[in-house]
């Protein structure tokens, strides 16, 4: 457990990774995360699933596994943000969620930048100029 908690401003990049042990064979496992607001609102999240099910990876009992995700940190109100984690295991269309881990990760947001709406963007580039003199 670190020391000082980490405070995001919004834009960072990210790199979340989700660690599991298996207690049951899975045929097809799927790690996930889903990132909410203070009302328990889902704002965004993502899983395994999109990028392995082409090539499902088999978890034996016992095995660890992990699953990564990197991603920009949408620039969010200032505040905290539980993350829960998920473990389970299918397809789209058929599968079994064997865990949730409600408050797995508190993600802080402190930014001195306004912010518009739930979730901003971060710009590349924003300008404004006159056309005609």
């Amino acid at each position: 457990m670190p020391d000082t908690i980490k405070i995001f401003e919004g834009g960072e990049k990210v790199r979340l990774t989700i660690c599991a042990k298996a207690n049951e064979i899975l045929l097809s496992p799927i790690l996930g995360f889903l990132v909410k607001d203070r009302l328990g609102q889902v704002l965004f999240g993502e899983n395994t699933l999109p990028f392995t099910s082409s090539s499902p990876l088999k978890v034996l009992p016992g095995q660890e596994f992990t699953g990564e995700f990197v991603f920009r940190l949408p620039m969010l109100p200032d505040g905290q943000y539980p993350v829960t984690a998920s473990v389970a295991d299918g397809d789209y269309h058929n599968n079994l969620q064997h865990h949730y881990l409600h408050d797995a990760l508190i993600i802080n947001v402190y930014s001195s930048k306004v912010r518009w709406g739930l979730v901003g963007v971060k710009f590349e580039s924003i300008a404004l100029e006159i056309l005609n003199d």
